[in-house]
């Protein structure tokens, strides 16, 4: 009976518990739409009731905290949320919203890291964005704020707070010309957004847009603003843009203020100075000066205005200070060197007109002095730099053109030196000195045609120097005017020069001339003096074989061989050499070798079939003197072997025919009768 009563209760109890679950479900979905609504009051309310009731469901939390914040009570809002992160609720919604309204409470890292899981799980509304790069810019982490505040414009949203604040951020990463546009953008959407003018023109400040700068700040006191700062940096942005009344008008309230400030004394000074007035200047850069500054414009300009008013001495020491503070303009070296001038400085005048001249002084005469002595001191490019600037400020010097011709010759540009001694030649044609000049330009770069008009023309002109006979004949050899280079160089050693070039190149014109003579002693003097060239040998040796000096040309031959010469000729001579000298062995090789390099003297192939006749090669011997006669030889030597030659194969009607022939050509060949 117990345990059926028991059942009873169990169901009964079950059964209530069953609709009184029903009920909250339904007043949570009537909640809910409440706050779909958007009557948030309700909807807390309602929710609150859930909760007091003890609805299990722990989301109600998230959505009273999501009602609350709607209705800005943001600390209880963080608080809901709180109750739902604890029960593991880790919604976008829930990390969305309590991250904004920690942000509210200025709790920004806390903001930032909801925030941030917020975005990691997808939020990506306007004021999640806006808001993270407002933490982000709270917390200094500037670039991060930057790329929040681009995803909150993308989201399709900006107001002025927005674009100023971006662009603060990128003022803080020292991007000044990257914020202006969003401080731009700021006051377009609101023109008398102070905060954003102000921002803006310290962005114009600092990237120097002085002009923009002026602008905004004159703003900014049209509106009562009289902070000195700001008159300052009127007057430094005035006096920028060349302003200087403009800016002396703002310095000038600046110290009316009673501000004694280096800077502003500097260029109160300095505005009175450039606009000439050398009096107030004085004072004024004066009183800098005793500051302590060490503004090399403020001794510059003081500097001037005492080289104005004749105190030499100030004046080089005020321009000295101006100098080693970096001045470097051809303005304070004229006047400190002019200043050194009058002191009789000469020294110190003249480094400093030089760094004048060099800066952009345009007296033509001065480049040339200066261009003068730095060739001198063989400084040759900037000799080179000074009498460039003498030419471009109109100078038609030939003196100039000639020795910056030769500065550029010294400095390997040739090219660039012929024009210029060409030039010189232009404005005075018998400038002897720049025609030697240019012929040796002309030579250098192997203008052989043109180095010898200009070196024939030195010697027209009286010069008989050794060396301009020597450049002529090694010209005209280069141009194988052989003839010519024969006569230049015989007279080089007709003067007693013993130069082993001047030596081959004389011998080998003579040999091109066919005058074997004179060739084999310049030639052989050229070897005395432990020349080794092949053509040297060659030739010689080509020589030496003529003259029938047969020893010596096949030494000489041999020694051209050795040293690369690969020519038949070299083969042919030495070969009948050696034939003729009875050394068959290497008659025959070398022979042998000049025909196959395509040696066509029939000599060659005669001497070779006459080898090929004792060594009872006869059908080698016929077929050389058959090449022989027909390239022409025709000897009655060559036909009498010839006819020996077959009749020892045989051949005995070939041989009549060649003894016939021998005979034809000599009729009193014992030996090609007997032989027939």
């Amino acid at each position: 009976m117990r345990l059926i009563l028991a059942a009873l209760l169990f169901v009964c109890t079950f059964s209530f518990a069953q609709k009184n679950d029903s009920i909250m479900q339904a007043q949570y979905g009537a909640a809910l739409s409440k706050l779909k609504q958007g009557d948030y009051s309700a909807a807390s309310f309602q929710f609150t009731q859930l909760i007091n009731s003890g609805f299990e469901t722990k989301e109600v939390y998230a959505k009273r905290g999501l009602a609350l914040y709607h209705l800005k009570d943001y600390q209880k809002a963080k608080a809901d949320f709180d109750e739902a992160v604890k029960a593991r609720i880790n919604s976008v919604e829930v990390f969305e919203n309590r991250g904004n309204a920690k942000y509210y409470l200025d709790d920004y890292q806390g903001a930032v890291n909801d925030l941030e899981k917020a975005v990691g799980l997808g939020a990506n509304s306007y004021e999640t964005f806006l808001n993270l790069g407002n933490g982000k810019f709270r917390m200094e982490s500037y670039r991060d704020a930057i790329v929040n505040y681009d995803k909150a414009l993308a989201a399709g949203k900006g107001d002025a707070v927005l674009y100023n604040n971006r662009g603060k951020a990128k003022f803080n990463l020292q991007d000044y010309k990257g914020s202006i546009p969003d401080f731009d953008k700021a006051l377009e959407l609101k023109p008398d957004y102070d905060k954003a003018i102000e921002n803006r023109a310290e962005s114009h400040y600092l990237v120097q847009d002085w002009k923009g700068s002026i602008n905004d700040f004159e703003k900014l006191l049209a509106k009562g603003r009289a902070d000195t700062e700001m008159l300052v940096k009127v007057g430094t942005a005035k006096y920028k843009l060349q302003d200087l009344k403009g800016a002396a008008d703002a310095f000038d309230k600046v110290v009316q203020k009673g501000i004694k400030s280096k800077e502003v004394f500097t260029m109160l000074g300095l505005s009175h100075a450039l606009t000439g007035n050398c009096t107030e200047a004085l004072k004024s850069l004066s009183a800098a000066a005793s500051m302590g500054v060490t503004d090399k414009d403020v001794f510059y300009q003081l500097g001037v205005c005492q080289y104005g008013n004749k105190e030499f001495t100030a004046a080089v020491e005020s321009l000295s200070r101006a100098v080693a503070l970096g001045v470097n303009t051809k303005e304070v070296y004229l006047y400190k060197g002019n200043a050194a001038y009058f002191q009789k400085n000469y020294d110190v005048a003249e480094r400093d007109l030089e760094k004048a001249v060099s800066m952009g002084v345009t007296d033509p005469e001065i480049f040339k002095a200066l261009g003068d002595m730095k060739f001198l001191k063989n400084d040759l490019p900037n000799a080179i730099k000074q009498y460039d600037l003498a030419i471009n400020a109109g100078m038609k010097d030939p003196v100039v053109f000639n020795n910056r011709g030769k500065a550029k010759y010294n400095t390997k540009d040739v090219n660039g030196a012929i024009a210029d001694y060409t030039k010189a030649l232009e404005l005075k044609s018998d400038y002897e000195k720049a025609t030697e000049n240019r012929a040796e330009a002309f030579y250098a770069v192997e203008n052989w045609k043109n180095s010898v008009v200009d070196y024939e023309k030195l010697l027209a002109a009286g010069r008989a120097d050794v060396e301009i006979h020597q450049k002529i004949g090694s010209a005209k050899y280069a141009l194988l005017d052989y003839g010519g280079a024969a006569t230049a160089l015989s007279t080089v050693v007709s003067k007693g020069i013993k130069d082993k070039d001047v030596f081959r190149m004389l011998g080998l014109s003579m040999a091109k001339q066919s005058n074997c003579t004179e060739a084999i002693k310049s030639l052989s003097a050229a070897v005395s003096m432990g020349l080794s060239d092949k053509d040297v040998f060659h030739q010689l040796g080509i020589c030496q074989y003529a003259n029938k000096e047969y020893v010596s040309a096949i030494e000489s031959l041999s020694r051209a061989i050795a040293l690369g010469a690969n020519d038949k000729t070299v083969y042919a001579a030495k070969g009948n050499a050696e034939f003729i000298q009875k050394d068959y062995d290497n008659a025959v090789k070398d022979l042998e070798k000049a025909i196959s390099l395509g040696e066509s003297d029939p000599l060659v192939f005669k001497n070779l079939g006459d080898i090929k006749f004792t060594k009872n090669d006869f059908e080698g011997a016929i077929k050389l003197y058959d090449a022989a006669i027909k390239l022409g030889l025709n000897d009655a030597v060559v036909f009498n072997n010839r006819g020996k030659a077959k009749l020892s194969i045989k051949d005995a009607a070939g041989s009549v025919s060649d003894f016939d022939k021998a005979i034809q050509l000599n009729s009193s060949y014992v030996q090609a009768f007997l032989n027939r």
